[in-house]
């Protein structure tokens, strides 16, 4: 994967809307041991050059996100420093410290992205951002509250926490009505007929299927991003996210989370297969049928047919 010449999907829909994927890891982002990156990381963030953002970028300057190699939470413009973690209405890891054009860094350690306190409640930004590609409206997005809550607590690599297999049966074909089934958890999502969507660029470098409830207006929404494996093997991880896109209370990414209830419904599912229906490697997301049986360590499942 990663070959940007390869034919994509072209989707209409913003990155916002993706937020409705519902935010899985409240406790934790699926990531790989980065050992002592995680100091490194912490040394680059507090006020740390919102006036020099580019300073790890080639040539000082931050390239435009079509031009990096990027994933749904992650992406590399190339640069020299450590993995910092950067929002424009959504949030990614930029891997060696070189943001994409647009993009504010996140002024808080890796593990608490919401340390500012504000007078409304707790929030990842020192100074108002000013993004670079989305609406005044969004400054208040739910947006990067949830993808914080998301990938903040360690960093997402383009290797990072694929610990969903993958395999491919050819005979798979499509059903009348995409579906979800749940134990263990009551998301929305696992309520009725889910819809397939696609809210990523057409020059994102990894395979993305999202699924939303069909009629549901509010709840969760569910990734999977399929990519290679360090050892060259093909897996996925799971991204719930929430199912909506706006945030209407000021700046409190904490006060987002109570919104939806002191306890939060999205499981962490770190396991499971996901079987389609051609190579995810060259076919379109949109052209992509399967099964997917996922599951938490607390026990709780997922089960799509798409």
């Amino acid at each position: 994967m990663g070959d940007p010449s390869r034919s994509r999907y072209d989707p209409s829909m913003r990155i916002s809307v993706a937020v409705l994927v519902f935010g899985l890891l409240a406790c934790g982002s699926p990531a790989e041991d980065t050992g002592d990156e995680r100091g490194v990381v912490e040394e680059m963030r507090g006020d740390a050059g919102r006036e020099n953002v580019a300073a790890a970028c080639p040539n000082g300057v931050a390239p435009p996100l079509s031009t990096c190699v990027s994933g749904a939470f992650h992406a590399d413009c190339g640069g020299t420093g450590a993995p910092l973690l950067a929002c424009n209405g959504g949030c990614k890891w930029f891997q060696n410290g070189c943001p994409a054009e647009g993009f504010v860094p996140v002024d808080c350690p890796v593990g608490d992205p919401f340390c500012v306190p504000t007078e409304d409640g707790q929030w990842p930004f020192e100074a108002d951002p000013v993004f670079g590609s989305e609406s005044s409206d969004e400054y208040f997005a739910a947006t990067f509250c949830d993808h914080l809550s998301l990938i903040g607590g360690d960093v997402v690599t383009p290797t990072s926490g694929l610990t969903i297999d993958v395999r491919v049966d050819e005979t798979l074909t499509a059903p009348d009505t995409a579906t979800a089934e749940c134990e263990g958890t009551d998301m929305v999502f696992c309520r009725g007929a889910i819809t397939p969507f696609h809210p990523y660029p057409t020059d994102i470098d990894t395979t993305v299927l999202s699924f939303r409830p069909t009629t549901a207006l509010f709840g969760e929404t569910l990734t999977l991003e399929i990519a290679r494996r360090a050892d060259g093997t093909v897996g996925a991880r799971a991204f719930p996210l929430r199912f909506t896109d706006f945030w209407p209370h000021g700046r409190d990414c904490v006060g987002y989370t109570a919104r939806f209830g002191t306890a939060d419904s999205r499981p962490e599912l770190t396991m499971g297969e996901l079987v389609l229906s051609a190579d995810p490697t060259t076919t379109a997301p949109e052209d992509l049928h399967g099964t997917a049986t996922l599951s938490s360590a607390a026990g709780e499942t997922v089960s799509l047919v798409f």
